[in-house]
């Protein structure tokens, strides 16, 4: 199995789920609904600490999927409620300073996986 398919579960999930999840939870409180997606997330790593092979892989962003899909969506409307007035960009510029700097570190990242982690062929 190439150790990217594994990964494309994450980014299929986060480009299905959000809205739905979103639809489902708009009569919650923003923080109700980020904190038990942050908890999902924070235990996640577990699953492959627990599992180190394939299935645990898939578990672990399947779990990581989950918990991003229920705080993504709500953390920009809780951002601008932080915000005292009139400094709602600044927060939404730090609160998103991920997004800028994430395609450099991806491909980073993708580069070094390439190099120190290659498809098992075994696998």
């Amino acid at each position: 199995v190439p150790i990217y398919m594994v990964q494309s579960i994450n980014f299929v999930g986060c480009l299905i789920f959000p809205p739905i999840v979103s639809a489902l939870t708009t009569h919650m409180n923003d923080f109700r609904v980020i904190l038990p997606g942050m908890w999902i997330m924070a235990i996640a790593p577990l699953i492959i600490v627990l599992m180190p092979n394939i299935l645990g892989a898939s578990l672990w962003q399947i779990a990581l999927t989950l918990g991003e899909v229920f705080w993504r969506p709500r953390v920009l409307s809780w951002t601008a409620r932080l915000a005292p007035t009139g400094k709602e960009g600044l927060f939404f510029a730090l609160a998103t300073t991920r997004a800028l700097i994430g395609p450099v570190t991806d491909f980073f990242l993708g580069y070094l996986n390439s190099v120190y982690n290659p498809n098992c062929p075994d696998c």
